[in-house]
């Protein structure tokens, strides 16, 4: 995996990374619902 040697890590330390990044953003991204519901106030407008 390019992203570990670029970085001088172990693949297994990468992927480790990676996976807490996006658990991490899925965290905060918003439900479909907000989603939907920021969308109508939005476009209501």
């Amino acid at each position: 995996m390019q992203l570990a040697a670029g970085f001088g890590v172990g693949t297994t330390t990468a992927y480790r990374f990676v996976t807490e990044a996006v658990e991490l953003l899925a965290a905060l991204a918003p439900t479909l619902s907000q989603a939907v519901l920021t969308f109508h106030l939005a476009s209501s407008d």
